[in-house]
Formats: structure tokens, sequence, C-alpha cells
């Protein structure tokens, strides 16, 4: 389902906000870059853990207490492991401003603390395609009560409607962004420990071209520096942690 900014139908008592259209939702949904059919299809590696899991009670906690802190960490440690430098949401977001950064921080942290849903979505973006990582299958699900929730309210009239949608959709995406964290957070441990045996060497060639011109710029940055000398891999202090395959 995909809404637009005024309500579709014109019968609400009055016109429909972006908030009440299912607030941050629908405007990160609007301005993130979606992944290209060709891309999709180009993309073969498989989640470590399903969206929908349980496995993982520890991490999903803290994605669900601090996720800030989370999406922090994670588009850090990618940097890390790609050398690319920061752009904001990862280049993945219509309306930020695409240029390299040499100030990683403190723009990572304000984008994730002021923009977490954006981050969280670029993190995904990011680690699907450096990283070789196909659609989870669950993943059409996400957001679906939201935009079922805007549908009803617009059927309702939103006035009644508004504070009751507003509340679900919030719920929804706080639901969806520990979800997504909490599987991001799972397969960034599992590539690190493969980095352990194998340096980081960039995403395939046939991801690489279905990629859009900016992304392939991030990529193609990276590999040059990383053939003129510069280490794959940076292991900071919080890289070369021990790490749990699986939480008890």
């Amino acid at each position: 389902l995909c809404f637009k900014r005024e309500c579709p139908r014109g019968s609400c008592p009055q016109p429909c906000s972006p908030h009440r259209r299912g607030g941050c939702h629908y405007i990160v949904h609007a301005s993130m870059e979606r992944i290209h059919r060709r891309t999709e299809e180009a993309l073969r590696g498989q989640w470590v853990t399903p969206l929908m899991s349980c496995e993982y009670p520890g991490t999903c906690c803290a994605s669900c207490c601090c996720p800030c802190a989370m999406a922090h960490k994670q588009r850090r440690e990618m940097l890390d492991i790609t050398g690319e430098d920061y752009v904001c949401c990862a280049g993945a977001c219509k309306d930020c401003k695409d240029e390299p950064s040499s100030l990683r921080e403190p723009c990572l942290c304000l984008e994730a603390c002021c923009c977490l849903h954006a981050a969280t979505y670029g993190n995904r973006y990011m680690m699907r395609t450096r990283f070789d990582i196909r659609k989870d299958r669950d993943e059409p699900m996400q957001g679906l009560c939201c935009d079922l929730c805007a549908e009803l309210g617009c059927e309702l009239g939103c006035r009644e409607f508004a504070d009751l949608e507003s509340m679900i959709c919030f719920c929804c995406t706080c639901h969806q962004s520990c979800c997504l964290l909490t599987q991001q957070q799972v397969q960034l441990r599992a590539i690190r420990m493969g980095l352990r045996e194998q340096p980081y060497n960039g995403p395939p060639a046939r991801v690489i071209e279905t990629l859009p011109p900016k992304q392939q710029s991030m990529v193609n940055a990276a590999r040059e520096r990383r053939e003129a000398g510069r280490p794959a891999c940076v292991q900071p202090q919080h890289l070369a942690a021990p790490l749990v395959t699986r939480e008890r």
C-alpha cells in the first residue's frame, strides 16, 4: 500500500497530514532509496536469523532500549569494515546530502539520534548492498499494520481517529526498528567472524554494476583506498572484542 500526503479519497473532514498518514513510517519510506529490482536479483546471501525471530533476546532488548546507540554502532562498524567515508543515511536518503564527510562524528551521532528510522534503513541498505544479502521473506510485512491503520483512519474520519492512529503507528514503528536492528546486529557478528579468515574485498561485481551511480562511486572510492594500501578492515578496540555466536 502506498499513500500520498493528502487524503486520496477526498472525503475526510480535514486533509490528512504526513503525520496522520503513517507518521515517521510514511515519511521514511517516501524518502529512502529502494533497492532496484536488478540489484535484488543480483543479491544471493542469506540472513543469519529471520527478521521475526526470538533467538537473540539480549540483542533484541538492547535494540529496544537503546535503538539510537545500536544504529550508531552498526554504521560505525560497517564503515570500519568497508573503509568508506561517512555519508548521511549511507547515501540511501533522497533528501539528504550525499557527499562524503570527513567528520564522521558528530554527524553519525546526530543522524542516529535525530533521524533514527532513516539511520536504521540506511544501515540496512548498506549492509545488504555491501555484504550481498537478499531481502528477508518477512520484510514486506514490516509496516503493513501502519499502512492499514492509516487507511482505516481515512475511512472513519481523520479527526476522530488521529490520536489512536498516531499511537498505533508509533508502537508499530518502534517494533519495526527493534526487529531490523536486531537482525542487522546478529548479521554483523557473523560478518566480523568471517573477517578473521578472509579480509573484506567489497561487494561482488554483479552487485556493483546494478547499484545507482552515487552508490557505485562510494564503493569504488573505498576499493581504491584499499588497493592503495589502506587496510580493508580497520580493527578498533570495539571490533576486536570476543564474539558470542549464540545467546543463552
